[in-house]
């Protein structure tokens, strides 16, 4: 109100300046005027009096400017056709915009440029009316910003009513317009409270009239606004309540707060309990709050009724019940809490209870150990909300104990201050006393689980949700107490991947029949190892049929399943074994009695060779006989050492010496084109071998390797030592515990099949064409490594050749070589006497000639008995007994037994192609006991039979 009214006194004082400049103005265009008609009569005067008049007006001019410059509001002047004539500095100062920038028509720049159209509009109607202009506008400052103005324009007129000019100011409105948007936003804020209110709010006359009301007032009474204000207080209330208008309003606007009860009419006829807060807003009125307490009543009712239900609940309640207030006083109790805690009544109970805490003295929670604190009221009054704590209870005067679990909890107002607390007890003594039975149980299936490797697990078919055993979780390698994986979990993450599958679609299947789940499966546990489980479950039904659960058990099965494979794998080797040493025995029988054929050949076909002049053609011919004797010979040499039954002659002996003499002959042997690659080993230890079987082993490995290789390669040799202890074993059958030399023959040709490998120590096996191969070269190899107590393994795959590994025995026993100085000695003869021992008698026919035409005397027997009989007969002039080894009746060592008995001073030589076992015993290979190997050609009988008998 102090803004409008110095307003106003603003705008007096300026129209009043105004009026009068216009009426100085008016007097000076009348002075004008009267001077433009004295000079219209008055020629001579007419200059000086227009120049008094034009003085005149600049006078006013002046004053007027100097007048408007004075004054704090915008002062505009405007010709009658619109055109801005003038502007005082204010206009200036606040727009930023010169007098030159302003007169004419460029006074609308500074505005709004939502309100430039509707000023010119209202310009316009003005100008054409000839009234008042006064517009709020928006105008821009030198900064910016826009402010509100309140524009106001009058027209001065002449005499005769023409509009000389108008006159106007600008005066800021800023504030009024904010404090006006202020007051608009508070009063629809208050307008939103009235109408959003939960109660209803009526605005009534002093004459009880309603004035106004909000939503829920009009809700309440069921009458639309309109119709509440044509109606009095009188025709919402019922009739009973008429009579205290006439009190309780007028004390009401005495000043005098109202708050009653007031029985209600509603517009249909129905009535309701309102509760009436009314208070005086001013002389003409006062304001009703009204609330309905129809759900107060019904609610009350309810309690009413639910605290009746409650004590009957109570007295039905098997569980203790005890209600306190704040202060932890009983409100209310059940019989079953007196009983619980051994009271003879409620009564007895009830008087216990009137001092609480008191009756903590009657019996002890946890034995007298458990501060008053920590009971279960004071924790409840503290806010604590627990369940089924544990309390151990004893009753002072009788000594009886039992165990009771109690749940407790706060009793909260509206306001979430606590107001009491309820505390539920049972007693669980009986049921305590059965979980501990049941962990005992529980415990002793884990350990019998534990020690079975048996876990046991549950299916929920609801849920698909699996729980396990503490064993279930060892199988699966996870720590027991862990938690349970649901089914789509452990089948992508436990089950092995190969095996999702068949597992899946079995149990899917069981689900749907209700049938035994059985099945053997993989697993892979978080460290990556692979197990095998049996897994064995049983359905469980519901009433209707349907499938509730699976119950099952799960065995690992992993070391049965390595020893099933292990058995097969022995069984394997076993028939594999009993192969090779049927096809061996075969082999060693054919040779031989191929060897005896043998030595008679090339025992006659030499001694047919020596009487034949060599210029004759028959001497070519029985060249010829004896060469192929001696390649027949070299063919029944490899099937003996394949069977194992080659006379050899060990001797202690170092692989990198052996292998490094044979490098260059193997070198020529493979070609220019295969690169042949030794690494000889470290402190590499002896073994104990024949080294024609070295040189065997090498020249037939290298050559299969070279077959392999298909134009440029590589074979290797290395050597090394090893050793193999009980474990290792237990999973290599094949070998033995000790100390081995390991020699490897590697290639890097074409490889072999696993198919291919069962097979290779085959004898007459091979995988080369027609004509390339007997078959022999590797069954040779096997034959020898096996003859010296040793082991062959083979790796291969196709496209990456082939590796060779042989385990040959450490020579613990240093043997000492047969001494030689590797010359060839010439045939030499003697008159001694040769006893003669051969079964096949055409093969003893031939060797005794060979041998009496070198000199010697020969006693020849068929049998180890006639051989005997000569022996007691030439006890002392025999110097030589000469027998084979396998023979009838006795072998050849039993006989040289027998024969020495008679005469320790006879020699023994050897003659086999065939060995058997006996030739390999330790003491049959003692030294001075010598062997000539059958066939054997003149040379080297009359040598070896030389050699002998020179021996001291």
């Amino acid at each position: 109100m102090l803004i409008f009214l110095g307003m106003g006194v603003l705008f007096s004082l300026t129209f009043d300046r105004l009026r009068k400049a216009n009426q100085q103005a008016a007097s000076a265009l009348e002075a004008v005027s009267v001077a433009k008609d004295q000079l219209d009569a008055l020629a001579g005067e007419r200059t000086a009096k227009m120049e008094e008049a034009l003085d005149a007006l600049r006078e006013s001019e002046r004053e007027f400017r100097t007048l408007a410059e004075a004054i704090p509001q915008i002062v505009w002047t405007t010709r009658p056709d619109g055109w801005d004539t003038y502007f005082n500095q204010q206009w200036v100062d606040y727009t930023g915009m010169t007098l030159e920038e302003s007169c004419g028509h460029g006074w609308n720049i500074p505005f709004h440029p939502d309100d430039k159209q509707r000023a010119w509009d209202a310009w316009q109607q003005a100008m054409a009316s000839g009234g008042t202009y006064a517009l709020e506008v928006r105008l821009r400052r030198a900064d910016g910003v826009y402010r509100w103005w309140l524009t106001r324009g009058v027209p001065l007129r002449d005499a005769g009513g023409a509009i000389l000019k108008w006159f106007g100011t600008c005066t800021d409105i800023e504030d009024i317009k904010q404090a006006e948007a202020a007051r608009q936003e508070s009063d629809a804020r208050i307008r939103n409270v009235f109408e959003q209110a939960n109660d209803g709010i009526y605005v009534i006359s002093a004459e009880n009239r309603y004035l106004d009301a909000n939503a829920r007032g009009l809700d309440m009474l069921g009458y639309t606004r309109e119709e509440l204000r044509q109606m009095s207080v009188a025709d919402v209330l019922a009739p009973h309540e008429v009579a205290r208008l006439t009190v309780e309003p007028p004390r009401m606007m005495s000043g005098v707060p109202h708050f009653a009860e007031w029985e209600h009419r509603r517009k249909d006829g129905s009535t309701f309990p309102g509760e009436v807060s009314a208070r005086r807003l001013n002389d003409q009125s006062y304001l009703a709050i009204v609330r309905d307490l129809t759900e107060r009543r019904r609610a009350e009712a309810a309690l009413l009724a639910s605290k009746t239900q409650l004590e009957a609940a109570l007295a039905s309640m098997t569980d203790a019940v005890f209600i306190s207030d704040s202060q932890g006083r009983f409100i209310e109790f059940n019989d079953a809490f007196a009983t619980f805690h051994k009271f003879r009544n409620k009564e007895e109970c009830a008087t216990t209870l009137a001092e609480y805490p008191a009756f903590l003295d009657v019996f002890l929670p946890n034995g007298d150990m458990l501060p008053l604190e920590q009971w279960a009221v004071p924790r409840a009054l503290r806010g604590e909300t627990v369940s089924n704590a544990i309390y151990t209870l004893k009753r002072k005067d009788t000594g009886e104990t039992w165990v009771g679990s109690y749940s407790f909890a706060p009793i909260r107002d509206r306001d979430d201050a606590i107001v009491g607390s309820v505390m539920v007890g049972r007693d669980i003594t009986d049921q305590k006393r059965k979980e501990t039975e049941l962990e005992r149980m529980r415990r002793i299936l884990n350990e019998g689980e534990k020690l079975a490797h048996l876990g046991s697990w549950e299916y929920v078919a609801q849920t698909q949700e699996t729980l396990w055993s503490d064993e279930e979780f060892r199988i699966y390698g996870f720590e027991p107490g862990a938690q349970s994986p649901d089914y789509a979990v452990m089948l992508k993450e436990c089950i092995h991947p190969d095996d999702r599958g068949l597992l899946d679609t079995s149990f899917r299947a069981c689900l749907q029949n209700g049938s035994i789940f059985e099945l053997e499966h993989r697993i892979v546990r978080p460290d990556g190892s692979v197990r095998f489980l049996y897994d064995l479950a049983h359905p469980h039904l519901d009433a209707a049929g349907k499938i509730v659960r699976y119950v099952g058990t799960t065995l690992d099965i992993t070391e049965r399943k390595q020893a099933e494979e292990q058995k097969f794998q022995l069984e394997a080797q076993l028939q594999q074994a009993q192969k090779m040493e049927s096809v061996g025995r075969l082999a060693g029988g054919v040779a031989h009695d191929f060897n005896n054929m043998l030595g008679i050949i090339l025992g006659y076909a030499d001694m047919a060779l020596r009487q034949v002049d060599a210029a004759q053609p028959l001497h070519a011919d029985l060249e010829e006989i004896c060469n192929a004797g001696e390649r027949a010979a070299d063919l029944t040499r490899q099937l003996l050492a394949f069977a194992r039954k080659e006379v050899i002659e060990p001797r202690e002996l170092d692989l990198n010496g052996a292998v490094g003499g044979m490098h260059k002959m193997l070198g020529r042997l493979i070609g220019e084109n295969i690169c042949l690659v030794w690494n000889p080993g470290e402190d590499l230890w002896m073994v104990k071998m024949d080294p024609s079987q070295i040189d065997q082993i090498l020249a037939n490995l290298c050559v299969n390797a070279r077959d392999a290789i298909a134009n440029v390669g590589t074979i290797t040799i290395g050597a090394k030592n090893c050793t193999f202890d009980e474990t290792h074993c237990a999973d290599h059958v094949e070998f033995g515990p000790g100390e081995y030399v390991l020699l490897t023959v590697s290639d890097d040709g074409c490889g072999m099949d696993k198919e291919t490998q069962t097979r290779i120590f085959e004898p007459f096996f091979t995988t080369k064409e027609l004509g390339k191969g007997t078959g022999l070269g590797l069954a040779t190899v096997y034959g020898a490594v096996r003859q010296n107590n040793g082991f062959i393994n083979v790796h291969s795959e196709p496209g990456h050749g082939t590796t060779f590994e042989i385990y040959l025995p450490r020579c613990v026993d240093v043997a000492k070589q047969a001494r030689t100085d590797g010359t060839k000695e010439p045939l030499k003869r003697g008159p001694e006497t040769i006893l003669l021992v051969e079964d096949v008698p055409a093969l003893l026919k031939v060797i005794a000639r060979l041998l009496e035409k070198q000199g010697y005397t020969v006693l020849a027997a068929t049998t180890p008995g006639e051989a005997i009989n000569l022996a007691r007969e030439h006890a002392r002039d025999i110097h030589l007994l000469m027998t084979d080894v396998v023979m009838p009746e006795m072998n050849g060592y039993e006989l040289a037994e027998a024969v020495l008995s008679l005469d320790p001073q006879i020699k023994r030589l050897f003659m086999s192609g065939y060995a058997a076992d006996i030739i390999t015993q330790p003491d049959v290979m003692d030294e001075g006991v010598h062997f000539i190997r059958k066939p054997f050609s003149v040379e080297d009988l009359a040598d070896k039979v030389r050699k002998v008998l020179d021996e001291e």
